[in-house]
């Protein structure tokens, strides 16, 4: 069940709280620490104006954007890892359990039917162009502070490699990875 207050908050300002330390070049990193607390309870709009989000409007609640910001940074790079391993079909560096889980998963989805040729999906920015690819642009423009900042960048540029990706077996695939994270 979906928890619109979590919504609400992460949406308003709550995002800033999991902000990559890359990213620390924001406008927002320029005030205190004092000055940010008052901020973040006074002020949402101008927390999204100081990282760099554009207006918009709130759009409904998101179960899968729930889980990936309650991930801890440990175990969001491990969902990642997983998404790049099941991209590949490469699972021989895994722990044995997780090489055994992603043979079973990449039988069912297939990600190689709908997935391009050719990439290396160890590379962080390609991992994250996948991700990227299921969520609206406002939720990515919050989502992707998570992350570290230069592969953010260079996953945006890469992204239209990927405009053709099957979004409903893309989704299935991310969803899965999310699953095997939270289930740990």
């Amino acid at each position: 069940m979906i928890d619109g207050e979590h919504w609400l908050n992460w949406w308003g300002a709550g995002f800033v709280s999991d902000i990559h330390e890359s990213w620390h070049t924001l406008p927002w990193f320029s005030f205190s620490k004092e000055e940010r607390q008052m901020l973040y309870q006074e002020s949402p709009s101008a927390i999204c104006a100081l990282c760099q989000i554009k207006p918009s409007k709130i759009p409904n609640p998101e179960e899968r954007v729930l889980k990936i910001i309650d991930l801890s940074p440990m175990r969001l790079q491990g969902m990642l890892r997983l998404i790049a391993a099941l991209s590949n079909g490469d699972y021989e560096h895994l722990h044995d359990l997780d090489k055994e889980w992603c043979e079973r998963i990449s039988k069912a989805i297939r990600p190689e039917t709908f997935l391009p040729t050719g990439v290396d999906f160890r590379e962080p920015p390609f991992a994250l162009a996948i991700l990227q690819k299921i969520f609206l642009p406002a939720v990515w423009a919050r989502l992707r502070l998570r992350f570290y900042q230069d592969h953010v960048l260079r996953s945006e540029e890469e992204a239209e490699a990927f405009s053709v990706v099957n979004r409903k077996r893309l989704r299935a695939l991310i969803d899965a990875a999310i699953w095997r994270m939270e289930s740990r």
